[in-house]
């Protein structure tokens, strides 16, 4: 296609934060033309860094709610820290080792989430899909059915039930 209409549908396609638009964009890194290459970059590192600076907007406000020993607060803190974390892996924005670590990290803010209120049936879907990347499925069969218990949409759940089962 002529650069013009690449960059424009990369322009378009760069606003979405779904998880092809990741590979895309880290796919365009590699390509001759070096509009292109470095649109995508820019892209890719926005995002990472809106993600990055949300992550510490959110730390900070958890040392505020743990000073006060704001225990609702530290809930819904955390809860916001597993999604930041699960967003950087979702878009595939990162990679490798960073993404083994930002997987561990929202599993650790979600179950964190979940200690004062096991009742969070999007805390447990989250830690679901998260076990699934990981490839434990029993920990996320296990987080899947939490979620379904504790009134997340069957409509929600189980396309990764379906997944799963898939797997096994």
């Amino acid at each position: 296609a002529p650069q013009g209409a690449r960059v424009e549908a990369l322009m378009a396609v760069g606003s979405i934060g779904a998880p092809s638009t990741g590979a895309l964009l880290r796919g365009l890194l590699a390509d001759p033309n070096d509009e292109l290459r470095l649109l995508a970059y820019g892209m890719l590192d926005r995002r990472e860094k809106e993600i990055s600076s949300g992550l510490a907007r959110e730390r900070k406000l958890l040392e505020s709610a743990e000073e006060i020993d704001d225990r609702d607060a530290v809930r819904v803190i955390c809860g916001r820290i597993a999604q930041l974390y699960w967003e950087l892996v979702y878009q595939d924005l990162v990679q490798g080792d960073t993404a083994k670590f930002a997987l561990e990290q929202t599993l650790i803010y979600a179950e964190r989430a979940l200690r004062d209120d096991a009742t969070d049936g999007a805390r447990w879907l989250l830690i679901g899909r998260v076990q699934m990347r990981r490839d434990d499925l029993r920990a996320a069969d296990n987080a899947l059915l939490q979620a379904l218990a504790y009134g997340m949409p069957r409509r929600s759940v189980l396309p990764y039930l379906a997944q799963l089962r898939f797997a096994q």
